[in-house]
Order: C-alpha cells, then structure tokens, then sequence
C-alpha cells in the first residue's frame, strides 16, 4: 500500500511528552490500495472529519500491538504510527481523567449539543471533531455531530474479533470501548 507523506495532513500537537496529529487522519489511498469511507459517502465529511477506516485498514497488516510505543506504522506516515491502547491512557492521564479528558480534547465548535451537552475547551489543540461511526455491516452511519471514535493498534482478544477504541461523546466523558474490528473509525496517528 501507497504510505501517506507527512504533508498530507495539516499539523500536529504535542501533548505531555507525546506528539499527535492535530486532525483525523483523511488518507484514502491510491486505485486497488484505496482504504477508508467518507460519512454516509460525502466526500465534504471527509474534508471535515476525516476518514473512518476499519482496523485492518488502519493496522495494514501489522499485529496487535499494546506496547508504549505501539511500533506499528500502519496507514500512518513514516515516522509516525497506530497508537497503542497505553498510548491513548497516556494521554487521558495527561489530559486529567476518563471524566473530563473529553472536554478538553474536544474541538470548541463542531459538535451538536445533546441532553448533557458540555462545550469542548481544546486545551491543547487535539480538536477532537465528531466524526460518527461506520457499523460493521458497512450501510449504516450514525452519530457524526455527536460522538466519534479512534482505533487503537490494540487487540481486546485475538480471537474476538475485537479490537481497542476509544469514545469522545458531546458530553464530558471520554469512554473505553471493546468493538468490532470491522466497524468504521477514525484515527489520529502518534509521531515516534
């Protein structure tokens, strides 16, 4: 697969001692090699959100991987890579906790509010957008607005079918999630 050259996306943030794409990653690839959707198909989703890709898109045939750094380049630009699930707690720790980490990695505008709606501080530039989910049976799209998702290079159990993921919701909490690996979600992708 054609790799993604670091100028294709438009910046980057660091964040404690690590340094992560400052938007979701919008690679698509080339011909045969193409990889990732655009929410419900618009292309003006993905020049929003990004692409949401299924894991085996995202880890382009490398292992699961839960070390710190997770090593697996993926779809990822050279010298950068998948982060691993230690890698997205590292940054949660970071950012505070799992209950107001959320806030401040969300974007300030760019999110519809919902029943406990709290505004998104962007503290550090991470501008979290809500780029929904594509569900595993590749026909419904849902929650673009209100919540988004991001692959880890991490495995729940290599058997499951399941792999690591992490949840920002337009309230504050920032959520753990265990799912299909043939779901669509975006990624942010961690500078070695």
């Amino acid at each position: 697969m054609t790799k993604i050259k670091t100028g294709q996306f438009k910046g980057w943030v660091q964040i404690g001692n690590q340094i992560w794409m400052a938007e979701n990653l919008n690679y698509r690839g080339v011909g045969s090699d193409s990889v990732g959707v655009c929410y419900l198909n618009h292309p003006d989703s993905c020049a929003k959100y990004g692409r949401l890709y299924i894991w085996a898109e995202v880890m382009n045939g490398a292992s699961s991987s839960s070390s710190n750094p997770s090593g697996v380049q993926g779809i990822c630009p050279v010298g950068w890579h998948v982060p691993s699930f230690a890698e997205w707690g590292r940054l949660i720790g970071f950012a505070g906790d799992w209950l107001i980490a959320g806030t401040k990695l969300r974007s300030q505008t760019g999110w519809n509010t919902c029943s406990v709606y709290i505004p998104g501080t962007d503290e550090y530039g991470f501008s979290a957008l809500p780029g929904g989910r594509r569900d595993s049976n590749a026909s419904t799209f849902r929650n673009a607005g209100i919540g988004g998702h991001w692959w880890s290079a991490t495995e729940s159990n290599a058997s499951s079918g399941n792999a690591n993921n992490i949840g920002i919701y337009c309230n504050e909490r920032m959520g753990i999630y265990v799912s299909d690996k043939s779901n669509g979600f975006s990624l942010r992708c961690v500078k070695d």
